[in-house]
């Protein structure tokens, strides 16, 4: 089941999802609206798996087109300041993206930051976190910041928002699959 609720607070616009799925688990998900040029999305999900075996499947990117429907691989280093191409399947269609990788952090985290249109940049992490009883938190989140942010940043994040929870749930199923 999927709960929406719309709150318009000191010019912020928010979008809070919190969905239950027939394995009764729990996430928070969130769509900000902090300016006109700045936008930002959270997702997170518990993972009933220890923190390096969700990293393996984070980043075993050969493997990645078998259970994303949306991320499809990533060629070249992880590391901060290397350049790669995303391959991301958007509204349908394959599309290859160069960025250059940031806040890499073996084990833990890597994301991304770029020009995404004109005049407006993003900033996607990933990141994975220890949590009690050998379980993980797995948080994907993105930013975008910039002047064309108020053109179309806002249809942009929405439409990047729909993707995020799929992805994340697949990554649980899978992960989560090869422990049992």
């Amino acid at each position: 089941m999927i709960c929406c609720l719309w709150a318009t607070q000191k010019n912020k616009v928010c979008l809070n999802i919190a969905a239950t799925n027939s394995l009764k688990m729990e996430t928070k998900n969130k769509i900000t609206k902090h300016s006109a040029f700045h936008w930002s999305i959270y997702t997170e999900l518990t993972i009933n798996a220890p923190k390096d075996k969700v990293w393996a499947a984070l980043t075993d990117f050969s493997s990645m087109p078998m259970w994303s429907k949306t991320l499809q691989n990533i060629e070249g280093n992880l590391q901060s300041g290397s350049k790669t191409i995303v391959d991301y399947i958007f509204k349908g269609k394959l599309r290859k993206i160069k960025h250059t990788m940031v806040d890499f952090q073996n084990g833990t985290q890597f994301g991304w930051s770029d020009t995404l249109i004109p005049f407006a940049k993003d900033y996607h992490i990933y990141r994975v976190e220890d949590l009690p009883g050998g379980k993980t938190l797995f948080i994907q989140k993105d930013e975008v910041k910039g002047f064309s942010a108020s053109v179309v940043a806002g249809m942009l994040m929405k439409e990047m928002f729909n993707t995020y929870p799929e992805f994340n749930q697949s990554l649980k199923t899978t992960v989560e699959q090869t422990i049992r």
